[in-house]
């Protein structure tokens, strides 16, 4: 769990300068909200693979796909689809659970249905019951 929680240290910093403004030649432009210093499908690509990896990476690749594939059928960001990821990769990872960002992530979107007349799904509540798997009690 050491490696999982120094690299969100180093790629999850939250910018306390989201919520400011930035005067671009003489007009003032809003900052997107963002929590993360990179683009979350590389955030996640650095901490799967443990160190730095550049945009055009393979890993970044991967989770651009699947971040891809998840946006389309829910209501939450990229950035909080990668938020809640984290989160249940360190309750599993907690309970004993060895299961890789990526390998979660595509879980949970393989399970995901695509809803009819484009309704979509709260990430959230889908990937709870993969954060409840691991607080689940094996039955005999």
């Amino acid at each position: 769990m050491g490696k999982l929680l120094m690299g969100l240290a180093v790629v999850l910093v939250l910018s306390p300068l989201a919520a400011c403004d930035q005067k671009t030649e003489n007009t003032v432009q809003p900052q997107a909200k963002s929590h993360f210093v990179k683009p979350p499908e590389q955030v996640l690509a650095v901490l799967e693979t443990g160190t730095d990896v550049p945009l055009d990476h393979p890993s970044v690749s991967r989770f651009r796909t699947l971040l891809d594939s998840v946006v389309a059928k829910c209501v939450n960001d990229r950035e909080d689809i990668t938020s809640s990821l984290i989160e249940i990769q360190t309750v599993l990872e907690n309970k004993g659970i060895d299961i890789t960002l990526s390998e979660l992530l595509d879980r949970i979107d393989s399970n995901m249905p695509e809803l009819p007349d484009g309704r979509r799904l709260d990430f959230n509540q889908v990937a709870a019951s993969f954060r409840g798997l691991a607080t689940a009690t094996p039955q005999d």
